[in-house]
Order: C-alpha cells, then structure tokens, then sequence
C-alpha cells in the first residue's frame, strides 16, 4: 500500500470514528408536529418552550404568574387534577423567599404507594434569563411525554407525581417546601429531574444519592434509553463541585436518590437574555424526551424500593450499545493485570531482542515531549488569547460563543506539534519500542484515578486494548490492519468525547486538558498511527487547520446581535450620606455605558457593596449620579436587652432585600419570621450576608437577632426596575448588548445602616 494512501485511510478512519463519537450521543433528528399522538414530539414540546419563555419568568415578577397559570392550564387539559403549594421556605444558602408550586398526580395501579416524581422547575434565572432551556425545556419535556403517556392509556403501578418546582434559581427553595411540607413527599422514591446549563449538546444523566450506585445504573441501563450519555467519571466530578440543583434537597432532606439530565453546550448563553427558544437546539430537547419516555416507562412500572445499594460501579456510555458497567471492586485487578502484562513484555520483549531500554527510553522522551508541548500549547496558549481578547473576561460562564473553535485550534496544534517532533527527532522509532511510554502514562493515570476519581478508572479498558495490540507487535510481523483498527475503535468511542466536554464543563481556561488528553489519546493509537510515512505532511496540514480555526474565531470574536457584549450598570443609593453612585461590573466599558462615568467622576472611590455575586464579582468603576428618593422598603427597628428586631415591608418594585452583619458582631442565633435559621454559621462564607430576602407579593419579613452584642445591621433593598425609573432616565441597550448574568444588574440599589 503507497504511503500516501495508507495515510488518507487511517486519518479518514480516525477523523469518521471521531466524528461518530461525538455524533452519536444524542438523536439526529427531531420528530415534528405530525407525530403520532402517542409519541414524544420534539416541535410539540418546543411549543411549550415557547410559551413559557416569551418574557423573562422569575419570581416574584408579573411573568411568573402568568406562567404558572400556563402550566396548570396545560395539566389540567392532561386530565390531571392541580395543586399549589405555597409558603415561605428558607434555604441552606440563607435565602428567603415565597416559592408557589405546581403538583399533580397520575394514580397508581399498585396500592403500597410507592411514587415516582418527575421534577423541572419554572422559574427562570433573575432578573434577564427567559429561561428556554432553564428550565422550560425540562417542564416542555414533562409535559409532552406526560400527553403521549396518557396517550397510550396505561396505567402506572407506581404514583407518578408531577412538580414544577418553584425558586429553583433562588436556593432552590420550592423543591425544600415540597420535601419538607408536602404529605406526598413521603412516597417518593426516586426523582427524574430535568434541567440545562446551557443551551445545546447532548443531555448528560447524573446521579444523585447517598449511598452506592449499582442498583440506581442497573436500573437505568434496563429502561434502554436510546442515546444515553453518562459515565461514573461526571459522577464523581459532580460530587465535587458545589453545583447544587433540586435533586439535591431530595436527597439531604429526604434521602431519596435522583436521577438528573441536563445539557451544558452552548454555556454562554446560560442564565442570559440569549436563553431564548431561538437558541435552543431541538435536538437537546429531543434528548430530554428521549430520556424521559424510556425511563417513565420503566420506573413507573418497576419497583422503586430496592434502588439504594452500598455498591458502586464503573459505568460509560458507548455508541450503539448503551451503559456499560462493572463493579468498582474489579478496577483494581484491571489495573494490576494491565501492570502484569506491561511489566511481563518488557522482561520477555527486552530478553528476545524485540526491544530495547534505549529505544525504549526514546520513545519516553518523545511522548512526554509531545505531552510537554501539549499542555503549553493549550496553557499558555490561552493565556495569551485572554490578552489578546481582554473582552473575553465579560463571559463569566467560562465559555465564548466561539469558544468551539479555540478547542479545535488548539488541540489541532498539538496534533500538529506531536507529528512535527516524530517526525524531526524520532523518525525511525519502531511501534513495540514508542508504545511503551503512552502504555505507562495510562497505567499511572488509572491509578491515579483509582485512588482519587474511581469512577474514570473505565480508561483502564482503552489500555488493556493497547496492551494487547503491542503483544501483537512484539510477536508478530505481519497482521490485519483492519483488524488492529477495529479493536481501536473501542479507544476512540470511549475517549474522544472528553476531548470536547472537559472545556465546555469547565471552562475555555481548561482546554489545556483537551490537548493533553489528545495526545494521550494519540498515544493509544500509535499502531496504526505511528506507521504514517507523511508525518511532516499531516503535521502542515494540522498546522494549517489550526490557524483556519483560530481565523474563523478571531473573525467570530466580535460582539454583534447574534453574540451581543455582556455588560452592567446599576444606580446605588446611599440613604445614610444622602448620596448616590453609577456603579458597574465591567472593567471594560462601551458606548452604552460610557457616558455614566465620565471625566468628571474620575477621581470617586470605587467602594464595594458588601453583597453577593456569583464567581465573587465586583464593582470595577464608580462614579457620583444625582441623588434621588426612590422608595423601596418602609424598615422599622427595635431593641430589647440582647434582642434586636428589624421590620421590613418591601413597597412596590422591591424584589430583592439582603441583611448584613456589618461589624462582624458576634450573634447567638437568628431568627426570621420567628424561625430559627440553622445555618447562621454559614454566613461568614458570604461577605457576613445574614439573610437575602427575594420578595412576592410584597410580604413584609420580620429579622430577630439574639446578640450580647449590639451589632450594625446593613440592610440592601435592591429592584430590578432600572430602566423604568422616570427619575433615572437609563436608556436601553441596543441590540448589541445584553445584561451581564451572575450579578445584580439593571437594578437600583440603597443601603440603609441600622443602629441599634
């Protein structure tokens, strides 16, 4: 076979199963409005989307309302008979609040009252997000798997219980009301939640729970979900990071487990104006509904009283099969069996002359060279994007509208960089002698992750295949190249993926991990790689395709309509100096917000709010505005020996109000509308944040604090009502431009210091 061919067939091979990878996680196409009734229809669900998300929904807001009455409509139009469910529900983040939910049931054939509850909540993020993919997709998805379902006239075995959780984005709050106070959050066993972090890709299943795993993933692989996408490595990532959702107060308050799907691509558009249902991809939804009618199915009709276990498994998806799974307990015998062969050919391999140390040793200074270059290329690399782009920094999520194409220039690059080095130093460097080092790199990162993440100890399978291939290569001339490449393909199914989702879960600064794995990746495959004659020629022609790459994001790194700036400007009110300020977020400022802090406000001291903002941002420029009175609360005080009482009635347009320990004085206990907060020691973790009320209804709140004492109490009423204030005159943004997410933004703020 010309060298030239044998190259264009394996990097063809390569780049399909790649492509194949990726493209198989969830469905290609999208069923219409003429489905049969009783088949999940993706258009019909994004109807729902539609209706849910026309206008910004958060609590507290006109919209909400009239979204809740959407939602019950459409239930009862199902048959069902509706409830709300209301009250004040503090959460563990100190947040206050009046969550109203929505709660329906499908009664079961099976009289032991065991329930399935199927969980989206309807609120969208304050104060701009409008919510189409958070989480109206998850409620769209409810609701149109709930119509094909009584379509089919079954009858569950198990009650199906319906809730639309209420101040999910808030603290979670409606989802605590219903777990602590509702008499049906008593039969629950399992929760299917459905969410979005962002507004595209492939829905990934989470789970939830306090014990083990096996029965919950032995469980869910029997409901034979079509595209199913997860994988004990996310499991164990998810317990690590503080990204709390409703399944979450289901399994502390009531340790029952959940099983969550959410889609996470297309981060930037994650709790913005741009959560739209234009820029949600159908086929995320398709994947919701996909999950949603295998597993009610299958739950509603299984029994939910066996699914906690003490035991774990090792589980991944893989295309066309589904979950594949196996006990924790085997990872380590995998791990030694793959420490025995490599340990064995190198004794046997090194003794028969098949290889030797000092080739060997070549080969270890090409491969961690090549992982060297990797993790510059992906490291400093995007360090010197955020110089060059400081703008940039304004996507707090992470992740930037053109964010796909740094992740293929960069990992292009190091592909690039990997052929160049084999190619210049290590040309003659035989497949037996240069497996070696990428063989002792996943056997050190399976035991690193064994000790640490044993969940992702899954990678040790893709190493066993390579283990068996260099046997091959140690004992044999001449074998089937088809053959090496299809026992291949397992490594490339089960490891490209990552490739991609490690920067879109974590971020454009972790496409550092992207190029490494890679490369590790490459590593696996050098059997058929290695072989390559034109190495220079696929090192230019990667070069090449990386720089196209970065060209089309450079040229895709304006702000526009389509990708409009995220910026901020709030009006802050000084009630104890009768002074006001123009205060933003953003370092960078733009022609909308420009004139507010002109020459003349220079040389005003930007002092920082004590609030909260997500990923802890702050105020980058102050400058002084004209004081104006714009009431927002009527507040009351009162003191007696070591208590002291502060009234609040938030008056019309209130809708966030935050309570402050301002001297950091220490306080015996806290309570609010005579309920004692039990997580008072929390607050010094939130800049000595007490207590943040989001108001409905304009229900007043009373705070008593027990100290010995007297402390200074600052309190921050906040509304989201900007742009409508006469007095202000803010004008709009045009097009280009969207509110700054994660922060109080658009919003009149006024701080009062209470004495007592």
């Amino acid at each position: 076979m010309k060298s030239s061919f044998y190259t264009f067939i394996i990097i063809l091979f390569i780049g399909v199963a790649c492509w194949l990878s990726i493209y198989s996680l969830q469905p290609f196409n999208i069923s219409n409005l003429n489905e049969k009734p009783e088949n999940f229809s993706t258009l019909r669900a994004y109807e729902h989307v539609k209706a849910i998300s026309k206008k910004p929904h958060y609590i507290g807001s006109d919209n909400h309302a009239l979204v809740r009455n959407y939602l019950i409509q459409e239930l009862e139009k199902l048959g069902l008979i509706v409830q709300t469910q209301k009250g004040f529900s503090l959460s563990k983040m100190s947040t206050l609040t009046i969550p109203e939910n929505i709660v329906a049931k499908i009664e079961g054939t099976n009289p032991s009252d065991d329930a399935l509850l199927l969980l989206s909540h309807y609120d969208s993020a304050v104060h701009s997000s409008y919510g189409a993919s958070d989480a109206a997709s998850g409620v769209a998805t409810i609701l149109e798997t709930l119509r094909a379902y009584k379509q089919k006239g079954k009858k569950p075995e198990n009650d199906i219980i319906i809730l639309f959780s209420d101040a999910e984005e808030v603290g979670l709050n409606g989802a605590k009301l219903f777990a602590e106070k509702h008499p049906w959050a008593k039969n629950v066993q399992l929760v299917l939640n459905f969410e979005a972090r962002g507004s595209a890709g492939p829905s990934n299943m989470i789970i939830e729970t306090n014990y083990g795993n096996k029965n919950l993933i032995t469980n869910f692989s029997e409901a034979k979900t079509e595209f199913p996408v997860a994988s004990s490595l996310m499991y164990d990532i998810y317990k690590l990071l503080p990204n709390d959702t409703d399944s979450t107060v289901f399994r502390e308050v009531l340790d029952i487990p959940s099983f969550f799907f959410a889609f996470i691509d297309d981060h930037y558009n994650y709790h913005t104006a741009n959560d739209t249902p234009e820029n949600l991809d159908k086929k995320s939804l398709a994947h919701q509904g996909s999950y949603l009618e295998a597993t009610l199915n299958y739950f509603s009709n299984t029994d939910l009283k066996n699914l906690k276990s003490q035991k774990n498994n090792v589980y991944f998806n893989f295309p066309f099969i589904g979950i594949v799974s196996y006990p924790y307990s085997l990872s380590p015998y995998l791990i030694l069996i793959a420490i025995v062969l490599l340990i064995l050919g190198l004794i046997f391999g090194i003794k028969a002359h098949k290889i030797s140390a000092k080739a060997i040793l070549s080969g270890f200074f090409a491969f961690s060279l090549s992982l060297l270059m990797s993790f510059m290329i992906g490291y400093i690399g995007w360090e010197i994007i955020e110089q060059i782009y400081p703008e940039y920094s304004l996507y707090l999520q992470g992740f930037t509208p053109n964010g796909h194409y740094y992740i293929l220039g960069f990992v292009l690059l190091s592909i690039s960089a990997y052929f160049y080095i084999y190619h210049k130093f290590f040309r003659y460097l035989q497949i037996k002698n240069a497996l070696v080092a990428p063989l002792f790199y996943w056997l050190l990162i399976n035991i690193l992750l064994l000790v640490y993440l044993p969940g992702g100890t899954f990678f040790v399978l893709p190493l066993l295949l390579t283990v068996i291939i260099w046997y091959a290569h140690l004992y044999y001339r001449r074998f089937s190249l088809f053959l090496i490449s299809m026992i291949m393909l397992p490594v490339i199914f089960i490891n490209v993926p990552y490739i991609k989702s490690f920067p879109i879960g974590l971020g454009l600064a972790a496409t550092y991990i992207s190029c490494i794995f890679s490369i590790l990746t490459i590593g696996l495959l050098m059997s058929i790689i290695l072989p390559l004659k034109n190495k220079k020629s696929v090192s230019v022609i990667t070069l090449i395709s990386s720089i196209v790459f970065f060209l089309v994001a450079h040229f895709n790194s304006n702000f526009s309509k389509e990708n409009p700036k995220p910026n901020s400007l709030v009006y802050y009110v000084d009630y104890d100096n009768k002074e006001a300020y123009w205060k933003t977020y953003d370092q960078i400022l733009d022609d909308w917000s420009k004139p507010y802090f002109d020459n003349t406000n220079q040389g005003v001291k930007n002092k920082q709010i004590p609030f909260e903002s997500k990923y802890n941002t702050t105020f980058k420029h102050t400058a002084k505005a004209k004081y104006h009175e714009i009431p927002l609360a009527n507040t009351h005080h009162k003191s007696k020996n070591n208590q002291h009482s502060i009234q609040v009635q938030p008056l019309e347009g209130a809708h966030r109000i935050s309570f402050f320990n301002l001297n950091n004085s220490p306080i015996d206990s806290l309570k609010i509308n005579n309920k004692k907060l039990s997580y008072l020691n929390d607050y010094k973790n939130n800049k000595n944040r007490l207590l943040t009320y989001y108001v409905v209804d304009r229900q007043p709140i009373e705070v008593n604090i027990f100290s010995k004492k007297t402390p200074d109490i600052q309190v921050v009423t906040s509304s989201y009502t900007l742009f409508k204030s006469n007095k202000l005159d803010v004008k709009p943004r045009s097009d280009n431009f969207i509110p700054k997410p994660f922060i109080l933004n658009d919003a009149i703020i006024q701080k009062r210091t209470i004495h007592f």
